[in-house]
């Protein structure tokens, strides 16, 4: 069997603070959904503005890091890791899929009204892989 590229870069503001989970193994989770932006022209020459929303899942690692940077409402962050479908249903029984990013790394890139370290977020990565 061979395997394709699944990997994906998205940089966006938080709509609403994370929520923070522990699975019954106390296994850290977070969730939260980002919002980007993207301007564009029309042939019209009218300038238009788009905005894609993208639910990001973290675990472990990388969900420790995410509280220890206390992600808030607001905040630009960049995400890498790869796309997951999720498959639901709904009460009437129709079958719905919805995609998630599933973080494989974040960076904070403006937290919102505070200026940030990213020395110290380095520091606190490497801690992390070490562990």
């Amino acid at each position: 069997m061979s395997y394709r590229i699944n990997k994906v870069l998205f940089e966006g503001n938080l709509t609403s603070d994370p929520k923070y989970n522990k699975t019954t193994s106390n296994a850290l989770v977070v969730n939260f959904r980002l919002a980007n932006y993207r301007k564009y022209m029309t042939s019209k020459k009218e300038v238009k503005e788009e905005t894609c929303f993208m639910n990001v899942v973290a675990w472990l690692k990388i969900a420790g890091i995410c509280q220890k940077q206390d992600l808030r409402k607001g905040d630009l962050v960049w995400v890498e890791g790869r796309l997951q479908s999720k498959p639901w249903t709904t009460s009437s029984g129709n079958k719905r899929n919805s995609i998630e990013i599933m973080a494989e790394s974040i960076r904070v890139t403006k937290k919102k009204d505070k200026k940030i370290n990213n020395e110290e977020i380095e520091e606190d990565i490497k801690e992390k892989e070490n562990e």
